[in-house]
């Protein structure tokens, strides 16, 4: 439970900091956060093509 919560600290701090940086109202600094945002979510959201189902019965 213990790393679950620093992991929860460790969100919530990163996303106020990203906000305090989105309030400073540079453009540069806004497009670089939603770029890395776009390139995290394409590098670790993939999804899986066919559907895995896992069961234990064979036909």
């Amino acid at each position: 439970h213990i790393l679950q919560t620093l992991l929860h600290f460790l969100q919530i701090f990163n996303s106020y900091c990203l906000m305090l940086v989105v309030m400073t109202y540079n453009i540069w600094l806004i497009l670089s956060i939603c770029l890395g945002a776009s390139l995290g979510y394409y590098a670790f959201a993939w999804r899986e093509r066919e559907p895995h189902f896992d069961n234990d019965c064979c036909y």
